[in-house]
């Protein structure tokens, strides 16, 4: 099933990968083994996504962020915080701040 959702994510469109992005976020909150696999690959969409999408996929994806992956998480989303708006930016301080209280 991962399988399937992994393909339909990286050759969908936008809507696609908003969805796809829920459910591969679900999958790693659900089980450490699909968690293993799947967190580096969202990492890397987050990396690489439209700063538009940031805020929006950052949302989704911070159901599955954890004690053991929440340095990763926000590491990436600092990389992004120099291509993002001022609202975008602010958006993702007040993420990073509840965040860090895990």
């Amino acid at each position: 099933m991962a399988i399937r959702v992994i393909s339909a994510f990286n050759d969908g469109g936008a809507i696609t990968v908003d969805n796809g992005i829920t459910v591969l976020a679900k999958l790693c909150k659900a089980d450490k083994a699909y968690e293993s696999h799947l967190f580096p690959l969202l990492l890397e969409h987050l990396r690489k996504c439209r700063p538009f999408d940031v805020a929006r996929h950052t949302e989704r994806m911070s159901v599955c962020v954890n004690k053991e992956n929440v340095k990763d998480f926000l590491d990436a989303l600092v990389s992004r915080k120099e291509h993002l708006s001022g609202s975008q930016s602010e958006w993702i301080r007040k993420l990073e701040n509840k965040l860090t209280k895990l």
